[in-house]
């Protein structure tokens, strides 16, 4: 199986009334993603991609895909997007130069948060500068209006600022500081302890999808590893607490999603 469902039941602390939905969480674990490998660089892909026009879509509400990336020293990437696209990437380490035919050039570094709408036809190229290794967690986000104009911001948010707390890293709006995305969802990362305990909580509107960066975690009594995934529907809160020093990610998303079903993705890309 793909992943394992847990159903709730309403008398469960954190799950819904029958009224609201059953609360359900389903939990992907890190051995069952998709692996590919590219010459220098490697992929862990949580959702399984089309294999045609035809298959139907995975991912969990607007979220289309979350990726571990490994990418070799002085490696390079150039795609060209389909259908239009927002991408969060995490840097967890190294660093690597994005370029796109804008003419913008950054640097994302250790620590920081890369944001980029993608439009139609957008061509863009990533390169690990480095004679290291970098590793990165990338999640491709569906928006909310087609015709976006092509932009990208970065910032760093230190481990200081996500230590024993949900640090809030995008948003709709872009408050605290956090990167602005172009629908209603908010990004979250944490860096915890021993013992650390975290709570979000979920209208009834609003579904999760957590993913373990590293480290163990307990959910609802289901213990979570290094990069296994969860997402939470009809759930009342997130409620976890790590084993060990951990790190998390945490994506709040509109659900049921008003969406019209994403037009088929193909990406070409050359290393």
């Amino acid at each position: 199986m793909d992943h394992e469902a847990l159903f709730s039941g309403a008398g469960r602390a954190g799950a819904r009334s029958a009224g609201a939905g059953v609360a359900v969480i389903m939990v992907r674990r890190a051995a069952t993603r998709q692996h590919q490998r590219r010459r220098a660089k490697e992929s862990w892909l949580t959702f399984a991609p089309p294999t045609s026009s035809l298959t139907p879509r995975a991912g969990f509400d607007a979220l289309d895909q979350l990726v571990e990336e490994r990418c070799g020293p002085h490696s390079s990437t150039a795609s060209a997007r389909g259908p239009d696209a927002e991408v969060v990437t995490y840097v967890h380490s190294g660093s690597f130069t994005y370029r796109d035919d804008t003419g913008r050039a950054e640097l994302v570094q250790t620590g920081e948060f890369h944001r980029m709408a993608l439009c139609r036809g957008l061509r863009r190229s990533e390169t690990n500068p480095s004679s290291q290794w970098t590793h990165l967690f990338r999640l491709w986000l569906r928006p909310s209006q087609i015709g976006l104009e092509p932009s990208a911001e970065h910032r760093r948010f230190s481990a200081a600022e996500r230590s024993g707390a949900l640090r809030l890293i995008a948003s709709p709006d872009a408050r605290d500081g956090s990167l602005r995305l172009h629908l209603d969802a908010r990004l979250y990362s944490a860096v915890l302890s021993s013992g650390q305990h975290v709570v979000h909580e979920l209208p009834s509107d609003r579904s999760a999808w957590l993913h373990v960066v590293a480290g163990e975690i307990t959910l609802e009594g289901q213990i979570l590893y290094t990069g296994d995934s969860a997402g939470l529907v009809a759930e009342r809160v997130v409620s976890l607490t790590a084993r060990g020093n951990a790190e998390i990610l945490l994506l709040d998303l509109e659900h049921p999603h008003h969406l019209n079903s994403p037009e088929p993705r193909t990406e070409q890309e050359t290393t």
